[in-house]
């Protein structure tokens, strides 16, 4: 089942299409024409079939839609209520489908309820409203998630799909570096509210030793969120290679090199460090039998990094930050303590610390306790528990089945992704709390094949 699971030709030329379509609308300008057709593919794909909806939100994810102007709403928007208007009144009104039960969704929908709490009794400004919007949003798309992945076999085709897509955006990125700032999105970009024109361009390079260096993502991209969001899907093609045999390891093994490169590309230390500790838990996972395409993967990635002599010193000047400020972390991480510290239990009211601050604190916990105190870092934290707790806390015996071994990689995966937002404030928790649904829902497949020891 692992890699037999696999989309339709037809629904893969559709998708393959609509790739291509964010792919020359994102470099030149061609109007209202690639948003109209995108639309289109989209409304024929999630008609064809419900999951295909949601694969068309995995897309979206990692190309520039952006670019797709002249349409009421974004694309994200148009997908998930494609997605939940079918879902809605064909698989739950008609097929009588529904969500699977999931301690994961409750906890975050408890979560949601309680910064609804804190919002109306703390404030109402604009900052924290779009905040709040955020959560809501996730909350939706972790539902459709969980109403639509009904059972294994929908689970490892959509993970091996968002592995794919994450894969491709190296491309995408790679034209934009050539590119520059004469891409239509740079156009659209910067006359709109991001920022300056300085800043729009200043994210896509880095000053290292004297010199600038391009950073491997498009205009409006930030580089720490580019880099979170290539962790799990790392995860997903680094299981599959280990797993595979043949041309299946080698489809594998160039997608994972490939988010290796989209993820260091980006200069993000964290980034980079974390692939390294998610490959570590994998090795120490498999052992010995891991060891021989961990030594290969790794020396293609290290061949990589050699070709760029800036993204050296950027590697080997992580103990400098570490020992330093920290890239002026470390006072971002103290003042979010110090105003625990005035309300410890509820915290200072959601979006407190940005407004106390005037940034974020480039610690997704950290800022959570400050604005929600201990009783929202618990809930907060527990639901990534509940997306790996019988993995840790259980020993688990798969019986040599490829497919709960590779759902008891995903943990790993999970763990990468909580471990990274410890360096960035991830206000758009959706990819995450999609990661941790999908983290759930391989646990809850994975006890059909496994045995506690």
């Amino acid at each position: 089942m692992l890699f037999k699971s696999k989309i339709s030709n037809f629904d893969l030329c559709l998708f393959g299409m609509m790739w291509l379509i964010v792919f020359f609308a994102s470099i030149k300008s061609l109007g209202v024409t690639p948003a109209l057709v995108f639309f289109s593919l989209n409304l024929i794909l999630v008609l064809r079939n419900t999951i295909n909806g949601l694969l068309v939100l995995i897309l979206i994810t990692f190309t520039p839609v952006t670019a797709l102007v002249g349409m009421p709403i974004g694309a994200y928007a148009q997908a998930a209520i494609l997605l939940f208007g079918k879902y809605i009144l064909v698989d739950f009104l008609i097929n009588r489908k529904v969500m699977t039960a999931s301690i994961a969704f409750n906890l975050m929908l408890i979560f949601v309820v309680y910064l609804t709490a804190s919002l109306l009794f703390f404030s109402l400004e604009d900052r924290a409203l779009r905040y709040y919007q955020n959560y809501l949003e996730a909350l939706l798309v972790v539902f459709l998630f969980a109403s639509v992945v009904l059972d294994a076999n929908k689970l490892v085709l959509t993970l091996k799909f968002w592995a794919m897509v994450a894969a491709l955006s190296v491309f995408i990125k790679l034209a934009h570096v050539y590119f520059g700032d004469q891409t239509a999105l740079f156009n659209i970009l910067k006359n709109v509210d991001v920022g300056s024109d300085y800043d729009l361009g200043h994210r896509l390079s880095i000053y290292i030793d004297g010199e600038y260096a391009s950073r491997l993502i498009w205009a409006g991209e930030e580089p720490n969120y580019s880099s979170v969001s290539m962790i799990f899907p790392f995860a997903i093609s680094f299981a599959l290679f280990l797993l595979g045999t043949g041309s299946k390891r080698i489809l594998w093994g160039a997608i994972t090199l490939l988010i290796s490169i989209a993820t260091i590309g980006t200069y993000s230390r964290s980034g980079f460090i974390t692939i390294i500790i998610v490959a570590i838990m994998f090795l120490l996972k498999g052992r010995i039998k891991n060891s021989i395409p961990f030594a290969t993967l790794g020396a293609a990635a290290v061949l990589v990094i050699t070709l760029s002599p800036t993204l050296i010193s950027r590697i080997f000047t992580i103990d400098d930050a570490a020992i330093g400020t920290g890239s002026g972390r470390f006072y971002l991480w103290g003042r979010a303590f110090d105003l625990w510290l005035d309300s410890p239990v509820i915290g200072g009211g959601f979006s407190s610390y940005y407004k106390a601050v005037g940034s974020a604190a480039h610690n997704t916990y950290l800022e959570i306790l400050a604005d929600t105190g201990v009783i929202g870092l618990v809930l907060f934290l527990l639901i990534i528990l509940a997306s790996v707790y019988r993995k840790i806390v259980f020993r688990l015996h798969h019986r040599n089945n490829e497919l709960a071994q590779f759902f008891s990689y995903l943990s790993s995966g999970v763990l990468g992704v909580a471990i990274i937002l410890n360096t960035v404030t991830y206000h758009d928790v959706k990819l995450f709390w999609i990661v941790c649904i999908a983290g759930y829902m391989s646990n809850y497949y994975l006890k059909k094949y496994c045995t506690d020891g």
